[in-house]
């Protein structure tokens, strides 16, 4: 089944046993230590834990479990960044329209707009070339060089999502941390997701490298673990439950107005809506999807009022395993 999956021949939509059994073989043939899985529906959530939380001692002999936080890498783009952003959209405090130097005076050359930063047509890079030079003082040389060009192709990038969440620290005077705690996982009863988790050994363990050793409870985002505070590209930590939570009231239509859920069916730049990738499934059901670097997912289809979270390691012990994000693209295709 893994290799029907795997190689794009699965001829029918995947049942819910046949979801189940592709995260297990997953797990066994090694293409990822462990994984949680979570599909929510209109009236019910399912939770499944295979695998082990890595490859190593003493990893390889605590079982995947539920509470586990996971390093959300650029789902934290989503849960956090385009979250907080349409809240303060919704309330009047930021329009789409706004200009990035109508927000942050400092930066007078920044002209696009937040729409453009959503949907990652601002002309931003996909990434600094020099990450290794990445702090405070890099970052604000690099804006106030920052040149706008009119050709604006959709480009993938971390450097919108880091300006978002200054402008997000702008208009709420609070670093991003304090700003999301307050207006999104408090009122969204996500007791557990945060940029600085306080038990390490909770953490499922993320990359193993020279420089750093194993990688776990701080973010294995290079650029957020350098940085003096929080950053809106990634570094968020969540459990399977929390980021259930945050996906049945964005499929109950409670985290905004019904503006911005129309806004978000209705904008579509190359397959991208604001923070989402717009797809359609095997079964032609459209859903928004998002997924982070060290092995998270999520989609959401209105619609069909279903979601489905798959979250892992993948990139534990190494990230060169790029099979297993082919696959879980395809499980996505499929059961959506």
């Amino acid at each position: 089944m893994l290799s029907e999956i795997e190689n794009r021949r699965y001829g029918k939509a995947l049942t819910f046993s046949q979801l189940l059994r592709l995260t297990d073989e997953l797990v066994q043939h090694n293409l990822v230590p462990g994984i949680s899985l979570a599909v929510v529906g209109k009236d019910s959530r399912y939770y499944h834990y295979q695998g082990m939380m890595g490859v190593l001692p003493p990893y390889s002999h605590q079982p995947i479990r539920s509470g586990l936080l996971y390093d959300l890498a650029s789902l934290t783009k989503i849960i956090g960044t385009t979250t907080r952003i349409l809240q303060l959209v919704d309330t009047g405090k930021l329009k789409l329209e706004s200009q990035v130097c109508q927000i942050i005076p400092e930066y007078p050359n920044l002209t696009m707009t937040i729409e453009s930063l959503l949907t990652h047509s601002s002309g931003f890079p996909s990434d600094f070339q020099d990450k290794e030079l990445f702090n405070n003082d890099y970052l604000k040389r690099y804006l106030r060089s920052f040149q706008v060009y009119k050709s604006r192709n959709t480009c993938y990038s971390d450097l919108g999502y880091i300006v978002l969440g200054l402008m997000i620290e702008e208009i709420d005077q609070l670093t991003l941390d304090e700003s999301f705690k307050a207006n999104i996982f408090l009122p969204l009863n996500m007791k557990d997701t945060t940029f600085y988790p306080v038990d390490a050994t909770k953490c499922v363990p993320t990359e193993i490298t020279k420089e750093r050793g194993v990688i776990q409870g701080v973010s294995h985002d290079s650029k957020s673990f350098k940085f003096d505070r929080p950053l809106g590209s990634a570094g968020l930590f969540s459990t399977l439950e929390d980021v259930s939570q945050y996906a049945d009231l964005f499929l109950k239509r409670e985290l905004f107005s019904e503006i911005i859920y129309q806004t978000l069916q209705n904008t579509c730049q190359t397959s991208r809506t604001l923070g989402f990738e717009q797809l359609i499934s095997f079964n032609q059901t459209p859903y928004l999807f998002h997924t982070g670097f060290t092995g998270t997912s999520l989609s959401l289809a209105m619609e069909k009022q279903e979601s489905l979270i798959l979250l892992s390691n993948r990139i534990h012990p190494t990230r060169d395993n790029l099979l297993f994000n082919q696959i879980r693209t395809n499980m996505y295709h499929y059961f959506c």
